[in-house]
């Protein structure tokens, strides 16, 4: 590989590496919580709201979801799954990255890495698009905090690591030596 073409392939292993640890923070240290204030907990686990009466949070599950008018509570299970999906597959994606070094098909397993990061910026765009317009449809003022950030920001670093692994994809199927 040429210095660029290096300098690249340390750059997409630095983002995979980034990727993981704020999805880590994102939806196992913070547990998906998308919305965590005083008065609600809303992730991609819980519903919950604040009740005076009993002066703690009442988490509700799906039968209730559609008790409170919420037209698609599938909707936000399919967008759980999207989005928890994309975990697994950025973990895929680094192991496919170190094993690019290693091994005598290169342009196989790169193409792989990036069909694999394709499907993550489309799980992702999905499983959060659509948890958020569920959400913002039922709540009037939305309160996102930092899962929902890092969340973002793993999805641009997903489709920046997408450009980046399609450039280099033509100088590995060429044969070169350094």
């Amino acid at each position: 590989m040429k210095m660029g073409d290096q300098l690249r392939y340390w750059v997409c292993l630095a983002l995979s590496a980034v990727n993981l640890s704020l999805l880590f923070y994102a939806l196992l240290f913070k547990a998906g919580n998308v919305i965590d204030t005083k008065t609600e907990r809303i992730g991609f686990y819980n519903f919950c709201l604040w009740s005076e009466p009993l002066q703690e949070h009442v988490c509700y599950d799906v039968d209730d979801l559609k008790g409170m008018s919420v037209v698609y509570p599938y909707v936000l299970m399919g967008g759980r799954v999207c989005v928890y999906a994309t975990l697994p597959l950025c973990l895929f994606i680094l192991l496919v990255f170190i094993l690019v070094r290693s091994s005598d098909d290169e342009r196989d397993m790169w193409q792989f890495a990036v069909c694999l990061l394709a499907i993550s910026v489309v799980a992702l765009s999905i499983g959060l698009g659509t948890f958020l317009a569920v959400t913002c449809a039922l709540r009037q003022s939305v309160e996102l905090n930092f899962t929902c950030l890092a969340l973002c920001g793993v999805w641009a670093l997903l489709l920046l690591q997408l450009f980046l692994a399609r450039s280099l994809k033509k100088p590995l199927q060429t044969n070169e030596c350094v």
